[in-house]
C-alpha cells in the first residue's frame, strides 16, 4: 500500500460558510504543505443543472488544493429535511461518478464531514474499493436528516415516528433545482443577500410550521417507515464499512452510539480551526466596569437559542437591572427581533471578520439544541472571556467547569440565574482553570491536526 497519503474531504459547498467549511478548508489548508501528504482535494455538493440533470462530478481548480464539485446529488436540504429519503440510502449513479473519480486519483482515505446529498449505501461502495473510511460528526444528519434532532416545536425528538411531520417543510425537486442553481449559488456567495435569502425561507417556514398540527395529518406510514430505514442505514453501514467516527463531544458521541454506532468505532478529538492557533493557558477574568457587556454570536438559527436569550434580557429590564449591553454578532443577528423596551441596550453589529471577541466581556452559548461542538466556546477559551453556555453545548459540556459556566437548558430559569451574579455582585473576579481538563491542549489547532493526522496513519497501516 502507499504509504503516503492521498486524502479526499467531502464537505458541505463551499458558498454555504460556518464552521464545517471552514474546518476543511483549515484542515486542506495544512494539509497542502505537509509533507507526509501526498495529494488533498476536497468533493462537495454544488450545483443542479436545470437541463441536464444526471449526477457528475466536475473538476475545478482551487487556490490551494483541487476540488470536485458533486452536480445533481440527492434532492434535500440541511434543515428542511427531504422528501425523498429512499434516495439517501442507495443512488447507484450518484455513487458511482464519485467512486470513479476517487479511484482516478488513487485516493487511500476518504474523509467525510458530511453526507449532504450523498447516500449511506457510497459507505460501502468506497469500502469495497479498498479505501479508507473517517467521518467527523458535525452535526447528526446522518440519523437525523433535519441535522439537530429539533421537532417542528424546536424541542428535542424522541422518536423516529415523527419524521413525516418533521420533513413537511422539505421542498420538490423543481424548487430545489432553482435553489442550487448555479446562478442562486453565485449569489449565496454575497453575506448580505445570503443572509436576507435566509430570512425569507425561514419566515416562509415559520408560517408553515404554524399551518402543520399534528392531528390533522394522516401519517404516511410507508414514508416513516422509510425515513427510519434511512437512519438505518447510516447506522448499519457505519458499523460494517466505516473505519473510525471522530466526535468532538461527549454529547455527541453518547448520541450517535445511543443510536447504534458502535462504541469501537468512535474517536474522541474536540474540533479546532486555525483561528485558534493561540496559547492556551490558565487565566483571570475582573469584571469592574459599570457596564458589562454580553456577546451573543449565533445570529438568527432558532437553534441557537437566541430568543431565550432575548426574553432573559428582557426579565432583567423588567426587574430594573439595566447595568449591561448586548452585542448581537454574526451573519444574521441584524434579522433578531428586539423589543422597543431594551432596544437602547441592544448593540447589533452583524457580520465582522474579525476581532469579534473585542466588543464584550462575557460570551453567551444558548443553544437549545445538541450542539456538536461550537467553535465560539473554544474561541472564547482562547481570547480569555467568560462563558454562559447551555449544558447541551458539546464544547461548554466538555470545557464545564475549566472555563465555562454551564446551566440546565431544560431549566427556562437557568440562564436569567446565571447572569444576575455577573451583574449585582461587587468585584467579580474569575479564575479560570482551562489546564486542569485533559482535552484543552486540543484548542490549538496544531495540535488537533496532529492528532487527525496520526489517526490517518494508524488506520492506513
Amino acid at each position: 500500500m502507499n504509504d503516503k497519503l492521498r486524502i479526499a474531504h467531502i464537505s458541505l459547498p463551499f458558498y454555504n460558510g460556518g464552521g464545517l467549511v471552514k474546518y476543511v478548508k483549515d484542515i486542506v489548508n495544512k494539509q497542502i504543505n505537509d509533507e507526509n501528504i501526498e495529494y488533498v482535494c476536497v468533493f462537495y455538493t454544488n450545483n443542479y443543472n436545470l437541463i441536464f440533470n444526471k449526477p457528475n462530478v466536475k473538476y475545478k481548480k482551487g487556490n490551494l488544493s483541487d476540488l470536485f464539485e458533486i452536480n445533481n446529488f440527492n434532492p434535500t436540504t440541511l434543515f428542511e429535511g427531504t422528501r425523498y429519503p429512499e434516495l439517501d440510502i442507495e443512488n447507484k449513479e450518484l455513487e458511482d461518478v464519485i467512486i470513479k473519480k476517487l479511484n482516478k486519483m488513487k485516493i487511500n482515505i476518504v474523509h467525510f464531514h458530511t453526507f449532504h446529498g450523498l447516500t449511506s449505501n457510497l459507505i460501502k461502495r468506497i469500502k469495497e474499493n479498498n479505501i479508507k473510511i473517517i467521518y467527523t460528526a458535525h452535526d447528526y444528519q446522518p440519523i437525523c436528516n433535519r441535522i439537530t434532532f429539533l421537532d417542528k416545536n424546536n424541542k428535542y425528538c424522541k422518536s423516529i415516528e415523527n419524521c413525516s411531520i418533521c420533513n413537511s417543510n422539505a421542498i420538490s425537486k423543481n424548487k430545489l433545482k432553482i435553489r442550487y442553481s448555479p446562478i442562486s449559488n453565485k449569489l449565496k456567495t454575497n453575506n448580505y443577500i445570503k443572509s436576507k435569502v435566509k430570512n425569507i425561507i425561514s419566515n416562509i417556514n415559520r408560517n408553515k410550521n404554524k399551518a402543520i398540527k399534528t392531528e390533522d395529518i394522516r401519517l404516511n406510514k410507508v414514508s416513516n417507515g422509510i425515513y427510519k430505514e434511512r437512519a438505518y442505514s447510516f447506522v448499519n453501514n457505519f458499523n460494517k464499512y466505516a473505519d473510525k467516527i471522530i466526535y468532538s463531544s461527549y454529547i455527541t458521541k453518547n448520541i450517535f452510539e445511543s443510536k447504534g454506532i458502535l462504541k469501537t468505532k468512535s474517536e474522541l478529538i474536540p474540533i479546532s480551526n486555525q483561528n485558534l492557533m493561540k496559547k492556551i493557558e490558565n487565566y483571570q477574568v475582573k469584571l469592574d466596569k459599570e457596564i458589562i457587556r454580553f456577546g451573543y454570536l449565533g445570529g438568527d438559527r432558532k437553534e441557537k437559542g437566541y430568543e431565550i436569550l432575548i426574553r432573559v434580557f428582557e426579565k432583567l429590564f423588567t426587574n430594573n437591572i439595566t447595568n449591561w449591553k448586548l452585542f448581537l454578532l454574526g451573519a444574521g443577528s441584524e434579522n433578531i427581533h428586539i423589543p422597543n423596551s431594551i432596544k437602547e441596550n441592544v448593540i447589533i453589529k452583524g457580520y465582522l471578520e474579525e476581532s469579534l471577541y473585542d466588543n464584550f466581556d462575557v460570551l453567551i452559548v444558548p443553544s437549545i439544541w445538541a450542539e456538536t461542538f461550537n467553535f465560539v466556546v473554544a474561541e472564547g477559551i482562547a481570547n480569555k472571556k467568560i462563558i454562559i453556555a447551555s449544558n447541551i453545548v458539546g464544547s461548554a459540556n466538555l470545557y464545564k467547569n475549566s472555563g465555562v459556566l454551564t446551566y440546565d437548558f431544560n431549566n427556562k430559569n437557568g440562564l436569567y440565574e446565571m447572569i444576575i451574579p455577573i451583574l449585582i455582585e461587587k468585584d467579580k473576579h474569575y479564575n479560570i482553570d482551562i489546564e486542569k481538563n485533559k482535552y484543552y491542549k486540543y484548542i490549538d489547532f496544531n495540535n488537533h491536526y496532529q492528532s487527525i493526522v496520526d489517526l490517518y496513519f494508524r488506520l492506513l497501516n
